[in-house]
């Protein structure tokens, strides 16, 4: 089962209960729209772990060589978390996942397009671009491995929902005009859930 938390970023009221680390990422925000986000991922932070019963006041964070974080108190429980100008989304599993949100306006430059995507990726996510953007951040975060094209062996396929192959499950939703991806090893059942 992987729980799934989103809360839009527009509450200027900072959580209790958060860890030190949570905090000074809200307090270092040089940007209100920044600061928004960072309470919007305490929030989202905070709800996933209770679900494993602990408090992310408690949590030590860590992070692998290529960046992405892990929990280095609590083995075997796993997160991902992304937020835009509109979201924050957190992911939660016994095994590794990966989540991305974009606006679903956002624009993807021609250079990145190019660079990041193969043809036939091009070709079928033309008018989509952010779609594909975030199966592939989601990937990248499921892996761990950071955002190089280099890292990946196969093509994302066109898909609407959901994709199931190669090893690899995406899952994909809409929430307040935003795409969301989610990524994991195989299909799973998931819970969504807003958090206000």
């Amino acid at each position: 089962m992987i729980s799934v938390f989103y809360c839009r970023c527009d509450d200027t009221f900072v959580p209790d209960g958060i860890s030190g680390y949570r905090k000074r990422k809200i307090e270092e925000a040089a940007l209100q729209s920044v600061r928004l986000q960072q309470i919007a991922a305490a929030k989202v932070l905070k709800a996933g772990f209770s679900v494993y019963g602990l408090e992310e006041k408690d949590i030590v964070y860590t992070k692998n060589a290529n960046g992405k974080p892990y929990v280095e108190n609590c083995p075997g429980v796993y997160f991902s978390l992304s937020h835009t100008s509109e979201i924050a989304v957190a992911s939660f599993s016994g095994k590794e996942t990966g989540i991305d949100c974009e606006r679903s306006d956002r624009n993807i430059s021609d250079r990145v397009f190019e660079k990041m995507f193969t043809e036939n990726e091009r070709r079928a996510y033309e008018n989509e671009r952010v779609r594909l953007w975030t199966a592939y951040e989601s990937y990248c975060k499921y892996t761990g491995k950071g955002i190089e094209r280099s890292n990946r062996d196969f093509e994302i396929p066109y898909f609407e929902s959901e994709f199931e192959g190669n090893g690899i499950y995406f899952r994909r939703f809409s929430v307040y005009g935003c795409d969301v991806t989610l990524c994991a090893r195989e299909k799973t059942e998931y819970v969504l859930k807003e958090i206000r």
